[in-house]
């Protein structure tokens, strides 16, 4: 039995309509404007479109380099449809997924709201404004530049859908099911609570209750339950409570992240009137501030990346595809954790991180209000009135997005931390405290299971003092963004917190090109400092920022201390945009566009970087591995030479390292052994076990090899 074959409810529909839409960019219009444009002449566009990947760099775009040369502007977009008149007694939604951004939308001239976020999933209510015969929905999205310090793309870039459904019926995203982490202590039996927003939208009291089933993920029922029948009053609202239990529930964890789903329906008077499918899951998490974090009672560190939203050549269009691809690459790193930098991922991607099995930290904010980062960024609402046709009368939209963001995904048992922002300035001034307390109160209004975080900077400079120390004391756990040199002393002045790196490494690297390997740290300064790099960093692991540390010299810290839960690396994948060290240079030829930051290139083919996670995040009993590094293709003397990956001799001698979980490695070239070397086994104060070469925190194994053609291999054994 198919989950998707459950719904038994033919008159609610969800049509995908991201099919045949007009588009043009264009110069800032009003809407009197727009309606004497010929719409023939537009573009024809299929969505999810992001029309900033489809120009041409742009050497003096006005995001810089930083934002990938790649210009923002005024898009519009046109949509005719038709509806027949057998819906007129139904109501009519309109989806999207993600606007980028500051999108303004109307229905056959009818304004129907403004929203400025370009991260978040919203609604309209179309109801009112059909035609029943041709309707014409129109779309304007403002991208002013500069709106981010990274490559945003524009436009409308996740699905749309209309939504059919009955004028009693369950609310988009109103059903919650919340299971306490003191009810997965025993097993046996398993209490959970729904909550049901159930919205009325007629012009009569109307009876309604709520019968409700659980499935597993193979369609097993699970326990059938229903609530008493109640009234809801005419144009009204109410939550329906239900408790109910079911017995032994397979548990959501990273190696097996099992699912179980609530079957929903809405009667009234008998009457089958809606019905809604909820994906959930089960897992039980102990954060304990000296011990560390355990999933279901066994201790996990965080082997967490930062990914941003876009995919490479394919710019920020959702693609549900190049999603997957990109996490089944960090799976097989090990990577068993994703922060979302610096903004709600798609409901699509929270849904592949539930199947797939990562822990993910959902993040709201790169800004509050006060002080921009970018002269067009959210900046410029957060503090403002929402004026969504979904907002209470009081709600900022940073309140309203929030919200929003949590509502979408609080059943997601991915999702372990909210995070209300990433080295935000306003958390180190007055002003910010209150700013970052609404934020933790409007979470906790929603959902009080998870742990609220910040991506927090300042501990770098200000251990003990500040708006940030208050804000992080009523947070729920502190991340740290490239903090390690002062863990010690937090750890000391705070005891009871719960400390994790939200942020980390900041390595950069290059696929494939190897620089100076006799320098094993070196902080990267760009054109000036390096000029003959030809804009490339090298794939030895060995270049950083001056606020990071080598991936190698992040792990360590995070390895030793158990208490540490854990980091987010920056970043997994490369993204467009932020080509630090050459971020924002001016007086550059043609500029670099895109990031070195990833452990993985935009193409989705791993850097050397990627091999020594795996070594230290993979089970040797699992998943044994042994990589070398650099490649073997050296026989042009001067590629050689110009990347000094022969520490400037006279001789052939190249630097080749082993990245191993295995202890023992026989190197060979074209047959004949090299040399047998092994890694001494290590233990840290809590009892991990890890391998370290030659000298001390080396963890991979060194040869200097002269180069000749042919084969290069390394065989890894374990033991005597």
């Amino acid at each position: 039995m198919q989950i998707q074959n459950l719904l038994e409810n033919k008159s609610k529909k969800y049509i995908d309509i991201n099919e045949n839409w007009k588009f043009k960019l264009g110069n800032n219009m009003r809407y009197s404007q727009l309606i004497m444009e010929d719409f023939d002449e537009w573009e024809d566009v299929n969505l999810p479109h992001d029309w900033s990947i489809f120009l041409d760099f742009n050497q003096k775009s006005l995001g810089r380099n930083e934002a990938g040369l790649l210009d923002g502007g005024f898009g519009y977009y046109v949509k005719k449809f038709d509806v027949s008149e057998g819906l007129e007694n139904k109501d009519i939604l309109i989806k999207f997924g993600g606007v980028y951004m500051d999108s303004s939308v109307w229905l056959n001239g009818k304004l129907l709201g403004n929203y400025p976020f370009g991260y978040n999933t919203f609604y309209y209510d179309l109801t009112k404004w059909i035609r029943y015969g041709e309707n014409t929905l129109v779309v304007k999205v403002e991208n002013r530049q500069p709106s981010s310090r990274w490559y945003s793309g524009s436009g409308i870039y996740r699905n749309v859908e209309l939504i059919i459904k009955e004028k009693l019926n369950i609310k988009e995203d109103g059903i919650r099911i919340i299971t306490k982490d003191s009810e997965l202590e025993n097993l046996d039996l398993v209490e959970s609570k729904a909550y049901f927003e159930i919205v009325n939208k007629t012009n009569c009291d109307l009876k309604a209750n709520v019968v409700f089933d659980i499935y597993d993920v193979f369609g097993n029922k699970h326990g059938e339950f229903s609530s008493k029948e109640l009234v809801i009053g005419s144009n009204d609202k109410t939550v329906i409570e239900e408790l109910f239990s079911i017995s032994n529930p397979n548990l959501w964890s990273i190696e097996k992240p099992n699912l179980y789903y609530v079957k929903t329906k809405l009667y009234s008077d008998g009457m089958l009137l809606d019905e809604q499918i909820t994906r959930y899951g089960y897992r039980h998490i102990r954060w304990d501030a000296k011990e560390g974090f355990y999933l279901n009672g066994n201790y996990i560190k965080f082997h967490g990346v930062c990914l941003h939203h876009d995919n490479g050549a394919l710019g920020a269009m959702l693609d549900i595809d190049a999603d997957r691809r990109k996490l089944a690459i960090m799976k097989k790193m090990g990577v068993n954790a994703i922060r979302t930098s610096h903004n709600p991922q798609s409901e699509e991607f929270i849904r592949l991180c539930d199947e797939m099995g990562f822990l993910v930290i959902e993040e709201a904010f790169d800004t509050w209000s006060g002080n921009a980062k970018k002269e067009f960024d959210y900046n410029r609402f957060f503090a403002e009135k929402s004026t969504h046709p979904d907002a209470n009368e009081a709600d900022t939209w940073a309140k309203f997005d929030i919200q929003r963001m949590v509502k979408r995904d609080i059943n997601s048992p991915c999702i372990i931390m909210w995070s209300i922002g990433n080295e935000i300035w306003e958390s180190k001034l007055p002003h910010g405290l209150k700013q970052g307390l609404d934020l933790i109160e409007w979470i906790n209004e929603i959902d009080n299971t998870r742990f609220t975080t910040i991506g927090e900077e300042a501990f770098i400079y200000n251990l003990d003092n500040g708006v940030h120390v208050n804000i992080c004391e009523e947070l729920d756990a502190v991340g740290l963004n490239y903090c390690e040199n002062n863990l010690e002393k937090l750890f000391e002045i705070y005891p009871d917190w719960r400390f994790y790196g939200s942020e980390t490494s900041s390595a950069l690297r290059s696929r494939g090109i190897f620089y100076d390997p006799q320098t094993k740290d070196n902080v990267a300064t760009g054109s000036a400092d390096k000029p003959n790099r030809r804009y490339q960093m090298s794939d030895y692991g060995n270049d950083r920022v001056s606020w990071g540390k080598t991936a190698i010299n992040s792990w360590i810290p995070d390895r030793d201390h158990k208490r540490y839960a854990g980091q987010f690396i920056w970043t997994g994948f490369d993204y467009i945009g932020e080509p630090t060290p050459w971020h924002n240079e001016e007086n550059l030829g043609a500029k670099p566009k895109s990031s070195y930051f990833g452990i993985v290139d935009t193409c989705g083919f791993p850097k050397a970087d990627y091999y020594f996670y795996q070594s230290q995040w993979l089970r040797k009993e699992e998943k044994p591995m042994v990589k070398i590094i650099p490649h073997w293709n050296w026989e042009d003397r001067e590629l050689l030479e110009s990347q000094g990956t022969n520490l400037k001799r006279k001789d052939n001698l190249v630097v080749v390292r082993v990245y191993s979980n295995l202890q023992n490695i026989d190197l060979r070239l074209n047959g004949r052994s090299l040399g047998e070397k092994a890694f001494y086994k290590k233990t840290t104060d809590y009892g991990r076990q890890y391998l370290e070469g030659a000298n001390k925190d080396e963890l991979y194994l060194e040869w200097m090899v002269e180069f000749e053609p042919g084969v290069l291999e390394a065989f890894a054994s374990e033991g005597d």
